[in-house]
């Protein structure tokens, strides 16, 4: 596994810098839209039950305030860019979005980073 440790080539460099295959490329678009999938329903399911409980003008602007905001999360959190993908699944790892069952396939240097990186953001909440 790439060293975590500080200076040129190293932690996020190195994992910046890392080269997908296509399989592991394919594997990787499955995986992003499958837990891009569930953060949408997630907020589907929300804003319904928001929406069925306006009773005031003001609830409207809540709703899309809550909307607005959970938009911007999602463009933040879902980037689709090789370099910093394994971010990303770290943190949907983390945020239990995507399970590691579904990055099966990816080389086992790409697998260790994400779990580390999901462990430091475990330690890191604590």
């Amino acid at each position: 596994m790439p060293s975590l440790a500080s200076g040129p080539g190293r932690g996020y460099d190195a994992a910046a810098n890392l080269k997908w295959s296509s399989a592991e490329k394919a594997i990787a678009r499955k995986a992003f839209d499958q837990a891009l999938q569930r953060e949408l329903e997630a907020v589907m399911t929300e804003t319904k039950k928001r929406a069925a409980k306006i009773q005031r003008a003001s609830d409207l602007w809540d709703l899309e305030h809550y909307l607005t905001g959970r938009r911007s999360q999602i463009d933040q959190q879902f980037d689709y860019r090789y370099s910093v993908l394994i971010q990303v699944f770290s943190d949907l790892v983390h945020g239990g979005r995507l399970s590691e069952q579904e990055l099966q396939g990816l080389d086992e240097d790409k697998l260790g980073l994400i779990r580390h990186y999901a462990a430091f953001l475990v330690a890191d909440s604590c």
